[in-house]
C-alpha cells in the first residue's frame, strides 16, 4: 500500500529528471553554438595582403625582375585555373590522395600517424592533410598537441567556408617551394623560367616534391632525393589513371633541366627608381623600358667609355625618350651597376646636372646638321656675349678644340660659340 509521500517521492524524481534533461539539452545546445564558434573560419586570415612580391616588365611584357615580398622570398597569388592541371593532380597524388572526400581530416592519416606514436614511443606528428596545411599556413600554431588539434579544427572550418577548389587554389598560393618561392607561380619561375600554366608534366611532378622538405628534396643540392621522389609522384598518379604509364616512363626519365639561381636585373638603375617611385600596393608594374633599346644602351655606354679611359673619363650615363609619348625607353646610370670601387650603382641620370649641359649634344647635332663636322675648330677662350662671360667648369682653357673634343669634354664655351652660330631659335 502506497502512501501520499511516495507519490510525493515520484514526483520529485520525475522532475529531477526533466530538471537533468534540460540541463543536459542546455549543455548540448551550447556545446554546439560554441562548436559552431570554432568552426567558423574567420576569412581575414586568408588575404594575402602585402606578402605578394612586386614583379617589373618591360614595356612589351618581358620580365625585368622581381622585389622580393615582404616576407622575404618571391609570392605572386594567381586563380586556379591559372596553374598547370599536371601540378594540382601531383601536389593531391604527393599530399592528400583523399582531398577530394575527407571534411578536412582524414581519419586514416590521423589513425596511421598515432600508430607510429605508440610504437616509436614519442610524439611524431604526420598525416596533415592539405587542408591541414593551408590551415598552418594561414595561422601558424606550435607544433604541439594543442597546436595540431586547434588546427585540425581550423581545417574542418575551412571546409565548410570554401569549396575544394578554392582550398586547393589558396594552398598552391602559399606552399613554400625553396628558393624563396612562396606558391606554384613563383617556384615556377624560380625553378623553370616559365608561369605555372606552361608546367610540363615532369616539371610540375618535380615541384610537388617540394613543399613536403624544401630542404631535404632540394634539387640542387639532392637531386637524387627529388628524383626518387618525383618517380613516385608519377608511379603514383598513373595508378590512379591520372596520366598514362607512358607518359609517367617518360617524365621520369627527364632530366632536371633548372635555370641558375638568382635572377638578372636588367635595367638595375631604372628598377632601383621604380622601387621607390611605384605604388606600394601595385604587385606588377608595367614600365616604359624597351628591352632591346635598354641592352643597346648599356653595351655602348660601356664601348664609348673604352673609347675614352685615355682622356680619363671612367662613367656615363644614358637615358633613351620617346620624344612622343615622353616615356623612358632605356636608362643606364652608371658604367657597371656592380662596380663598386667607381661607385657603380649610384645613378648617374639623376644626378643634379646644369640644363646647359643637357641642350650641348642637341647644339652640336643641329651644328652637324648645317654642314660642322666633327673635326672642325672651335675657340675655347675667355669671352663675353653682352655682359654674359660663360665660364669654364675646370678654370682652364684649351684654345682651338675639335667639335668632338668640345662635346666629349662638355666644354661650356664653345657650346655657346656653336649655338651662337647655328641660331638660338633652332634649339627652341
Amino acid at each position: 500500500m502506497s502512501t501520499g509521500w511516495e507519490w510525493v517521492r515520484r514526483g520529485a524524481s520525475a522532475g529531477n529528471g526533466a530538471k537533468r534533461w534540460s540541463v543536459i539539452g542546455v549543455l548540448v545546445l551550447l556545446g554546439g553554438w560554441l562548436l559552431a564558434q570554432r568552426l567558423s573560419y574567420p576569412r581575414e586570415r586568408l588575404d594575402y595582403g602585402p606578402l605578394a612580391s612586386k614583379r617589373f616588365l618591360s614595356r612589351h611584357g618581358q620580365p625585368l625582375y622581381e622585389a622580393r615580398s615582404d616576407r622575404g622570398g618571391y609570392q605572386s597569388a594567381v586563380p586556379l585555373g591559372a596553374i598547370s592541371a599536371y601540378l594540382v593532380s601531383a601536389t593531391i597524388s604527393s599530399e592528400d590522395r583523399y582531398f577530394w572526400s575527407h571534411p578536412g581530416v582524414d581519419p586514416i592519416a590521423v589513425a596511421r600517424a598515432a600508430w607510429l606514436n605508440l610504437e616509436r614511443g614519442r610524439i611524431a606528428f604526420g598525416g596533415s592533410t592539405i587542408t591541414q596545411q593551408l590551415a598552418g599556413l594561414a595561422h601558424p600554431r606550435p607544433r604541439t598537441l594543442s597546436g595540431k588539434a586547434a588546427e585540425a579544427l581550423d581545417a574542418v572550418g575551412l571546409e565548410l567556408a570554401l569549396s575544394k577548389t578554392e582550398i586547393l587554389e589558396q594552398y598552391l598560393n602559399r606552399a613554400y617551394y625553396g628558393r624563396l618561392a612562396y606558391g606554384a607561380e613563383a617556384a615556377a619561375k624560380q625553378f623553370f623560367g616559365k608561369s605555372a600554366a606552361e608546367l610540363s608534366l615532369d616539371e610540375a611532378a618535380l615541384l610537388a616534391v617540394l613543399p613536403r622538405a624544401p630542404s631535404y628534396y632540394d634539387p640542387d643540392k639532392h637531386p637524387e632525393h627529388a628524383l626518387a621522389r618525383r618517380r613516385h609522384i608519377l608511379d603514383s598518379m598513373a595508378a590512379r589513371g591520372w596520366i598514362s604509364h607512358s607518359s609517367a616512363e617518360r617524365a621520369a626519365s627527364k632530366p632536371l633541366q633548372l635555370i641558375p639561381r638568382g635572377q638578372v636585373r636588367r635595367a638595375p638603375h631604372a628598377l632601383d627608381y621604380l622601387s621607390q617611385t611605384s605604388a606600394p600596393e601595385a604587385s606588377q608594374v608595367v614600365t616604359t623600358l624597351d628591352l632591346t633599346l635598354q641592352r643597346r644602351a648599356q653595351s655602348q655606354l660601356r664601348q664609348h667609355l673604352e673609347t675614352l679611359e685615355a682622356d680619363g673619363a671612367t662613367q656615363g650615363a644614358v637615358v633613351v625618350i620617346d620624344n612622343q609619348s615622353r616615356g623612358v625607353r632605356a636608362m643606364v646610370g652608371s658604367r657597371d651597376y656592380a662596380q663598386l670601387e667607381l661607385a657603380g650603382a649610384v645613378n648617374g641620370a639623376l644626378s643634379p646636372r646644369p640644363p646647359g649641359s643637357t641642350l650641348k649634344p642637341f647644339v652640336y647635332a643641329l651644328a652637324l646638321e648645317s654642314g660642322a663636322r666633327r673635326d672642325s675648330l672651335v675657340l675655347d677662350a675667355p669671352l663675353n656675349f653682352e655682359g654674359y662671360a660663360p665660364r669654364a667648369a675646370s678654370g682652364r682653357h684649351h684654345g682651338w678644340v675639335r667639335l668632338d673634343q668640345a662635346l666629349g669634354s662638355s666644354l661650356n664655351i664653345p657650346a655657346v660659340l656653336v649655338a651662337e652660330r647655328v641660331g638660338a631659335d633652332s634649339l627652341k
